[in-house]
């Protein structure tokens, strides 16, 4: 079995990754929103401005009507992997991912073209999360993939057929945390629902819709650090290395978290 890192499985269960470089404020962003879609245009040709909803209260004095904030997505020409630009965070996400190091490198070249064109920008988080579906073969539930206190559906001296559970553990690091959220249910597997606007096309696994009656899972798990007390400068070197470092803080939670039993069905040729 290959363990060395995820993605690399034959048929790895991933269905989504986003890294997330969070910021304070930069207001000015829409007027560096042209030079930035010119330097990306060649990889991502695609690209949409979503207005974002917001409450407008005007008081009776009246005074400026506060901007719409825009959500500004650049996206490749198969629309499996883009960039979502915000004036408080930079998101670079896929939906066909190989190996770390090919998601790191296009992860770095947005960040260095967004910080060639906007000066001064400040990082208060990083964030990485990957999104797992868990589609069994039969004779396979959910659950003989995922370690025993991880498994959130608990057998009952009861006629009942499970239906839903769920966890959440949270686990403090040298810096910051990681988060592990597991969900089963029945049907096909979704999105959580902080990412159910996900522009993306998406991806193969998320195709293998299950019927209504088939157990499916969700893995979501999460990693970030939080620069709150003393914000960092955008430096696109110090936010691989923290990028790196929460991979391989992932990469050994997620073969702790899976069976042997996964493994084997997720190297299968």
């Amino acid at each position: 079995m290959n363990r060395n890192a995820l993605g690399r499985l034959e048929n790895a269960p991933l269905a989504y990754v986003l890294a997330q470089v969070r910021l304070l404020p930069v207001l000015d962003l829409d007027k560096h929103i042209p030079a930035i879609h010119s330097a990306l245009r060649s990889t991502y040709p695609r690209y949409q401005a979503i207005p974002l909803p917001f409450i407008q209260i005007r008081n009776e004095h009246g005074g400026d009507v506060p901007q719409q904030p825009i959500r500004y997505e650049f996206a490749s020409a198969e629309n499996t992997e883009g960039l979502i630009l915000h004036s408080t965070s930079i998101v670079f996400h896929v939906t066909a991912y190989t190996t770390y190091d090919a998601f790191q490198k296009q992860l770095e070249h947005i960040l260095s073209i967004v910080s060639a064109q906007v000066p001064d920008i400040f990082v208060d988080r990083v964030g990485l999360r990957y999104i797992d579906y868990i589609v069994p073969e039969a004779p396979h539930t959910p659950e003989d993939y995922i370690f025993d206190e991880l498994r959130c559906i608990p057998k009952l001296n009861l006629q009942a057929t499970p239906d839903f559970g769920m966890t959440f553990s949270q686990y403090l690091m040298s810096e910051g945390a990681l988060v592990v959220r597991y969900a089963t249910g029945r049907g096909a597997p979704a999105l959580p629902p902080d990412l159910i606007d996900m522009s993306l096309a998406p991806s193969s696994i998320m195709s293998l819709a299950g019927s209504d009656h088939d157990q499916t899972g969700v893995l979501d798990t999460d990693r970030f650090i939080e620069f709150t007390a003393n914000n960092l400068k955008l430096d696109v070197n110090k936010l691989i290395t923290y990028f790196g470092e929460m991979h391989e803080d992932l990469s050994k939670a997620f073969k702790s978290i899976v069976t042997d039993v996964a493994l084997e069905i997720w190297n299968r040729k």
